[in-house]
């Protein structure tokens, strides 16, 4: 096979991100929030005038929502009553939306009954307010002006699934019923992670992601041989121990079609990549790495020159690792290229 030369951009993603539900009041302003590249919040009536006098240090109190209201609807006493009783709801949720959000933190959306389910990179720290409203509202869902809300934050999509195609240990997270919710990233975090990237690189661990694809009961021994092999071919290249494919661990979702995730040392988890996409047709020639302001960039380049990793890449490009017998478990197990799922860059 002659294999094309290809360059793989490898996602830094810091440890330090965050992981948010923002729910689209049932659906409905989902479309326009994924076409228009925003989310937003209600209680529009709290505007710049508020919101600008407020800091991280200094937010916004229940006490000022309330009195806010109060002069506001001075006359009608159940509008008071209910400020009253969810001032402090409003407060909580409004801080979150400006503060608690930060620049590459993650954002999930559902969309009509979850349906849906759209993962999203907030771009900046700062919140933005959209007045140019019409004054009746379009008919269109995929247009900005659809949803009446001023205050907003800017999103790029990342990627959507389907909540029938979606990881099943998220499923919890949509019992939340809060406008906004930040997920334990203890919890959850992994899983956002691998859904949105299958190669990508989490302070000193590196990740690769093989989904199976096959809908039948999985071959124990294929299953078994995928595992065993991926790891005696890493094991294949090292002369002197500088690597070991035993350093290797993986998890596996025991329902089928579901993930298979290799993770461990940088080194040995980018050779296995690079053997996996060997099979699939393309030698790697270089490595690039996204950028973040907190990446660990420059030490993951040196671990790789320390290791000569150019000295791997060739022993797999010139076949010294054995990757006839991954690939017929690959195909048995339908497994696709892993780089075709890379969406954070």
């Amino acid at each position: 096979m002659n294999n094309k030369k290809e360059v793989l951009e490898v996602p830094l993603i810091s440890r330090d991100r965050n992981y948010w539900l923002v729910r689209t009041e049932g659906g409905r302003y989902y479309k326009s929030f994924f076409t228009n590249g925003y989310i937003a919040i209600s209680w529009n009536e709290l505007g710049a005038e508020i919101f600008n006098n407020t800091t991280e240090k200094n937010p916004l109190s229940k006490d000022l929502v309330f009195d806010f209201y109060k002069n506001m609807y001075k006359n009608d006493e159940e509008k008071i009553k209910y400020y009253s009783r969810n001032s402090s709801r409003i407060a909580t949720t409004l801080n979150r939306f400006k503060f608690g959000i930060k620049a590459g933190d993650i954002v999930i959306i559902p969309s009509t009954d979850s349906d849906e389910v759209s993962f999203g990179e907030v771009l900046s720290d700062d919140l933005y307010f959209e007045r140019d409203f019409p004054t009746v509202n379009p008919k269109d869902r995929a247009d900005k002006k659809f949803c009446p809300f001023i205050k907003r934050r800017e999103v790029k999509w990342l990627k959507t699934v389907k909540r029938a195609e979606l990881e099943p240990k998220l499923y919890s997270l949509f019992y939340s019923h809060h406008t906004i919710s930040l997920a334990d990233k203890e919890k959850y975090g992994h899983y956002i992670d691998r859904t949105i990237d299958s190669i990508y690189i989490k302070g000193e661990t590196a990740h690769l992601v093989l989904e199976v694809k096959n809908e039948n009961d999985i071959n124990a021994l294929v299953f078994a041989n995928l595992i065993k092999d991926s790891v005696m071919a890493v094991d294949s290249l090292s002369r002197k121990n500088e690597i070991s494919g035993r350093k290797i661990k993986i998890r596996a979702n025991v329902q089928s079609p579901g993930p298979m995730e290799f993770f461990g040392p940088i080194t040995e988890i980018l050779i296995l990549t690079v053997i996996i996409k060997k099979i699939f047709g393309s030698d790697v020639i270089e490595f690039k790495f996204g950028k973040k302001k907190d990446s660990n960039v420059d030490r993951v380049l040196k671990e790789l020159e320390k290791k000569d990793f150019e000295k791997y890449k060739e022993m797999i490009r010139t076949g010294r690792a054995n990757t006839n017998i991954i690939r017929e478990s690959l195909d048995e197990l339908v497994v696709g290229d892993p780089s075709v799922n890379i969406n954070s860059n």
